[in-house]
C-alpha cells in the first residue's frame, strides 16, 4: 500500500532542481577563485614588455555533476622556463609566481569554494 506524502513532489522537485544547477554553481565559484588565484599572480609575475602578464588565464577543463576542474595558466612559449629558473634576476616580480599566489591562496581555497557555491545556489 502506498500513502501520499504531503509535499513530497515538491521536494523533489526542488531537490532536483538544485542538483541540476550544482554543477554550474560549483563551477561559478571555482572559476571566480582561480581568477582570484591568477590575479595574486600576475601582481608579482615578471615583468619585461608585460607579454607573459598578459598571457594569464583561467580556463574550465571539465564540468560534470561528479567534477569541476580548472586551469590557471600564463600561456607563452617561456612562461615555464621564467617560472621555474630561481637563478635569473627579475628587477620587477619574481620566479615562481603561480606557484607563489597559489600557495598564499591555499588555506583558504576550500572556504572561498564552498562560499561561493552555497552563494550560487543560495542556500
Amino acid at each position: 500500500m502506498s500513502k501520499d506524502i504531503e509535499g513530497l513532489d515538491e521536494a523533489l522537485k526542488n531537490l532536483h532542481n538544485l542538483f541540476g544547477k550544482s554543477p554550474v554553481a560549483l563551477e561559478k565559484s571555482l572559476t571566480k577563485v582561480s581568477n582570484h588565484i591568477l590575479a595574486e599572480a600576475i601582481q608579482i609575475c615578471p615583468v619585461k614588455e608585460g607579454t607573459l602578464r598578459r598571457s594569464g588565464k583561467v580556463t574550465n577543463l571539465k564540468t560534470t555533476f561528479l567534477e569541476v576542474s580548472n586551469e590557471i595558466r600564463f600561456d607563452t612559449d617561456y612562461a615555464v622556463y621564467v617560472h621555474e629558473r630561481l637563478d635569473l634576476h627579475h628587477p620587477v616580480g619574481q620566479a615562481k609566481f603561480l606557484e607563489t599566489a597559489l600557495n598564499a591562496t591555499a588555506p583558504e581555497l576550500a572556504k572561498e569554494v564552498a562560499t561561493g557555491y552555497r552563494s550560487e545556489l543560495k542556500l
